[in-house]
């Protein structure tokens, strides 16, 4: 009997006394001509459930096949299905329902069969679902408008799973659910499975859709369902849109060649909806997102413009209704020191996996000038608990101040770890580069890390977590952190990113590294970094290098991002700083944007052809920067850029105006601040 079963139900249950009973007689009333089976994991329910499944198991042995987990998997990030139920299954295809929700047509498993068996091509096949309210604020309803049989389109599931299908439909084949790419395992890290299913059965074939309903979805079951977990709640209906945002990124190199402009407008709409829940009204009105707004209905429309108008009202009606911004939170950071290093983030236990024997990790560090700052840094290398060898090589670039005698002084309380370079002669104001040069012919790691001489790490696990990420997974070129901005000027403090654990991909890195990771949280490869491309010299031209290295990163391999702050980057720190450099300085600052955009045009025929788009819009916008700070505010009304003018708020539009309409009064304010065209 074992050999010839042809459907394997698997059920997941949680704290599902309530509802479990209707589950388990729905699968019972099947009315089928072919052998099934019933899997139920129990995920260690606090209630009644497990001796619900005790019962019905005792009652029909022959059917139903329990599984009890002594602690909770899903709170530890497992998928129950992938490490459970699909190993055990021995039917051909798989049928799915969680324990809160119940099929309701006692012919709906030889429905779905017979059309499978029937149509070898399809992956699967699935039908239309009720939707049952529990809270009683809503009528139950139809999930689909289907009238008619037909097959799920793809532009339904990639837009989310409330328009394509309900879990509690699918009759799948084994051989591909139970099968999944890397792309499933984005969606599960952030808590669902159902949507990178529903690709990658997609992609293996076409997915009939059957008109009736013949299943209940029961919303706000209880606290245990994803409905109640996420709806009204700001902070993890975010990361569930951050995460489907990463999860079509993940997909894209799996997706049918002639469907990847679907896959992209998936993505900018979930970006849009993004930019709504965190209060970015502005960025939806600049390109690409303006054309999604243009679509949207009047009042949308009206809102935005009544936000973008009056930004400050925005923001205190968001702090009221606690939809503040990750960046607004209040950000401690603490001087380094043998105590404080064991308080920060308050900091697990984190033993690490890698050990080696060899010299793993070369940490990277430029010094100029850091005698107030330095001895931080430096204890955030030597207080690294790892389990390999690391070295640390610091290059003082001839400092003024004791710069030079703080790194003799480690050099000689760590000679086992310290390898100094003192240099004779400025190289930074030679244009050479110090990495190049100096550290990469010398590291000996296979990796290297960086901090320079101002910044500073604060956790003592942060060599050890990256390394541990890079070794497990060769594919990837690099792993980055979050990290804290201490603004030296008056101490307050800020995130550098506002998201969630997953990849850096291109899209957060040709904007500019604001967005992507900041210097200091950098672990990357050696070989990759040692050997940089063309375009990494026209940027060293313009003294920066982290842009082009993220890039030639990426285009390498992946990028892995730990949500988890392990740096400070110590923005105005003194007057060589970079941050003091540019920031308000009108030469400086124009130098840099000729220089990202002389970067940006070298790069563009490295890029993979769907990342040339996102480069000629970013060189658009900076060259559109670059008429702002040069004064040339009348080129911004011609096409193309007249375009991103029209997505600039109210304010800066009258602005541009004004200096149009009255260009002697624009000048002369430019010559008296000393922005000479």
């Amino acid at each position: 009997m074992e050999n010839n079963i042809l459907v394997s139900i698997c059920c997941l249950t949680y704290n599902h006394e309530d509802y479990l009973r209707d589950t388990l007689e729905g699968f019972l009333m099947q009315k089928v001509n072919f052998p099934i089976e019933i899997l139920i994991n129990d995920d260690a329910s606090t209630d009644s459930t497990a001796e619900i499944v005790r019962e019905y198991a005792d009652k029909y042995p022959e059917l139903i096949r329990p599984f009890y987990q002594p602690v909770n998997l899903y709170s530890q990030g497992k998928d129950l299905c992938l490490e459970v139920l699909y190993p055990q299954a021995r039917g051909k295809y798989i049928a799915l329902c969680e324990g809160d929700d119940y099929w309701t047509d006692p012919i709906k498993l030889q429905r779905q069969v017979d059309f499978l068996e029937a149509h070898p091509e399809y992956s699967a096949c699935v039908h239309n679902t009720m939707l049952h309210y529990c809270s009683g604020n809503g009528k139950d309803r139809p999930l689909l408008p289907h009238t008619e049989d037909c097959d799920v389109r793809f532009e339904d599931i990639c837009n989310g799973m409330s328009f394509s299908f309900h879990t509690s439909s699918i009759v799948a084949k084994k051989s591909i659910i139970a099968n999944p790419q890397d792309f499933f395992y984005v969606g599960l890290s952030y808590g669902f499975g159902d949507h990178p299913d529903a690709l990658w059965m997609y992609v293996n074939g076409p997915i009939r859709c059957l008109k009736e309903c013949m299943s209940v979805y029961r919303i706000h079951s209880g606290s245990a369902s994803w409905s109640a977990a996420v709806d009204g709640q700001y902070d993890k209906l975010r990361e569930f849109i951050i995460g489907k945002c990463e999860l079509l990124r993940a997909f894209r190199p799996w997706a049918p060649k002639d469907q990847l402009d679907v896959v992209d407008q998936a993505i900018l709409e979930k970006e849009f909806e993004l930019m709504y829940i965190e209060g970015r009204d502005a960025d939806q009105r600049k390109p690409p997102y303006d054309e999604i707004l243009a679509q949207k209905p009047f009042s949308y429309r009206f809102k935005n413009r009544l936000k973008c108008l009056f930004p400050g009202v925005q923001r205190v009606y968001r702090r009221q209704r606690g939809y503040v911004s990750v960046k607004e939170s209040s950000l401690p950071v603490l001087p380094l020191s043998p105590e404080n290093l064991a308080k920060t983030q308050d900091q697990e236990a984190y033993i690490g996996k890698t050990v080696s024997d060899q010299c793993l990790v070369s940490i990277l560090c430029t010094a100029y000038n850091h005698e107030a700052f330095l001895r931080d840094a430096l204890d955030g290398f030597v207080n690294q608990r790892t389990r390999f060898p690391f070295e640390v090589l610091v290059n003082d670039d001839v400092s003024t101040d004791s710069t030079r005698d703080i790194i003799r002084e480690y050099a000689a309380k760590y000679p086992g770890i310290i390898r100094p370079f003192y240099q004779e002669k400025n190289l930074y104001s030679q244009h050479i580069d110090i990495y190049q040069v100096v550290f990469y012919p010398n590291a000996r790691g296979k990796y290297v890390a960086f901090c320079e001489g101002d910044d500073y790490w604060t956790d003592p696990t942060k060599l050890q977590r990256q390394v541990d990420y890079l070794e497990e997974h060769p594919d990837y070129s690099a792993c980055v952190h979050n990290t804290v901005l201490h603004f030296c000027e008056d101490g307050h403090n800020e995130l550098l990113l506002d998201r969630y654990e997953g990849g850096v991909g291109f899209e957060h890195i040709v904007p500019g590294m604001s967005g992507a990771y900041h210097t200091s949280s950098l672990v990357g490869k050696r070989e990759i970094l040692a050997d940089p491309p063309d375009f990494y010299e026209v940027a060293c031209e313009y003294d920066f290098g982290d842009y082009p290295d993220a890039l030639w990163l990426r285009l390498n391999g992946k990028i892995h991002y730990i949500d988890r702050c392990m740096s400070v980057y110590r923005i105005n720190s003194n007057a060589s700083a970079w941050s003091s450099g540019v920031d308000r300085q009108y030469v400086k600052l124009r130098r840099f944007i000729i220089g990202k955009v002389e970067m940006l045009r070298a790069f563009r025929p490295h890029a993979p052809e769907e990342v040339q788009v996102l480069v000629d819009r970013t060189i658009l916008e900076r060259e559109f920067e670059l008429m702002y700070i040069e004064g040339r505010d009348n080129e911004q009304r011609k096409p193309p850029y007249s375009k991103l003018l029209k997505a600039m708020p109210l304010g800066y539009r009258l602005k541009n105006w004004v200096k149009c309409s009255f260009p002697g009064v624009q000048r002369a304010y430019r010559r008296m601040r000393g922005y000479d065209s």
